[in-house]
């Protein structure tokens, strides 16, 4: 099979996909996983009946999986970043943010100026040709610029996807706490800024302003611990969290 990386919007699991080559050939491809949250998605086309010359010339595209992104570098947007499949881009990195809030981990995300279509998927390669990040349509109208979510962070997803395995999903905005309660002891865990409408903590009753200290047998402390936690559970789990709520 061939993998491609796309974006969560092109790739509709109940939709008929198909793929168009540079040459104009046409096959069918089918989802391997999706994950919305990260707006990815990875699909596969069969190899068999492709044309010997077209897949001759194939060659995979290395992911930077450091990603070791500074400003003023020079990027290329690759795949649909005009809005027209196949058009291109240059920029350079204009911002960088290592420690982006997102649902359940933190990403780094860099800022450029250049165009970008994240629905039709927009993918971003570094002058060695290594793709290095993934646009983002929600974090780009939330900031008024182009957001590209690093493949730092995204290629744990991608691992996922293309393996065919759900991302697991808890659905917690936090930060980090360590206050002083009341009677001297230290409250360690990660506060939680969003349970997000419709997530399975959302569901569970876990409200903003709780404390999670524990997911199953791991005592979370930290951002890190929640994140090293939520990394080793699989889709479909049943865990319990340990919280701490006041009494207000």
């Amino acid at each position: 099979d061939i993998l491609i990386l796309t974006s969560s919007d092109a790739a509709v699991e109940d939709g008929r996909l198909s793929v168009v080559f540079c040459d104009g050939t046409a096959a069918e491809a089918r989802l391997l996983q999706s994950s919305v949250l990260d707006e990815a998605a990875v699909i596969a086309v069969a190899k068999q009946g492709l044309p010997q010359e077209l897949t001759a010339d194939m060659e995979m595209i290395p992911i930077d999986r450091a990603a070791a992104v500074k400003k003023g570098r020079i990027i290329a947007a690759v795949g649909a970043p005009l809005g027209r499949t196949g058009s291109l881009d240059l920029g350079i990195v204009g911002n960088i943010s290592e420690q982006e809030a997102g649902p359940d981990m933190r990403r780094e995300v860099f800022y450029s100026e250049l165009e970008a279509d994240g629905e039709r998927g927009t993918f971003i390669l570094n002058t060695d040709g290594e793709l290095i990040g993934m646009a983002s349509s929600s974090l780009s109208e939330e900031t008024g610029t182009t957001a590209i979510i690093s493949t730092s962070y995204l290629y744990r997803v991608i691992d996922r996807l293309k393996n065919g395995e759900p991302v697991p999903y808890i659905g917690i905005e936090g930060a980090e706490v360590s206050e002083t309660a009341a009677d001297g002891e230290t409250v360690e865990g990660v506060y939680i800024l969003s349970a997000i409408p419709g997530s399975p903590s959302y569901e569970a009753g876990i409200k903003n302003g709780d404390i999670v200290v524990g997911i199953g047998n791991t005592t979370v402390s930290n951002l890190q611990s929640y994140e090293n936690a939520v990394r080793l559970l699989k889709s479909g789990d049943t865990v319990d969290i340990s919280i701490l709520r006041g009494s207000a």
